[in-house]
This record gives structure tokens, sequence and C-alpha cells, in this order.
């Protein structure tokens, strides 16, 4: 079990340094009144963070609320 664990994780850092390579062009960001120059996978990857980031905020509110809920009635 513990190769199989170490051969996904080479895997997984091997397809993020090809994805990386394949995308390095510079894209311009323009929202409101910013303007932002910055790689693609840079740009991705930031979104990537920031939607794991809120998905993981929103799912501890969740059970918060539950565990509330549960303790009152």
């Amino acid at each position: 079990m513990r190769t199989f664990k170490i051969s996904c994780i080479v895997v997984l850092l091997v397809l993020a340094a090809v994805f990386t390579y394949q995308n390095t062009a510079v894209l311009q960001l323009n929202f409101l009144f910013w303007s932002v120059s910055m790689s693609a996978c840079l740009m991705l990857l930031i979104v990537l963070f920031t939607g794991i980031i809120i998905g993981f905020s929103l799912s501890l509110l969740a059970a918060r609320r539950k565990i509330s809920k549960a303790k009152q009635g």
C-alpha cells in the first residue's frame, strides 16, 4: 500500500511539472479597476487554492451549524 501512495505522489508531481512547463505564457487579467499580468499556471493555481479554501471553509461552517442544531434539540 505504501508503494502505491508513493507512486501516486510521483505521478502527480510529474503531471504538475508538465502542466507548469506547458503553461508559461503570460496572461493579463482585468477586473474592474485592477489589471494583473501573470503566467497561466500561476493564475490557475491561485484559483484552485482559493476554491479549495472557500470549499473547506463552507464545509466547516455547515458542520458547525449541524453540531449547533444537534445540541439545541
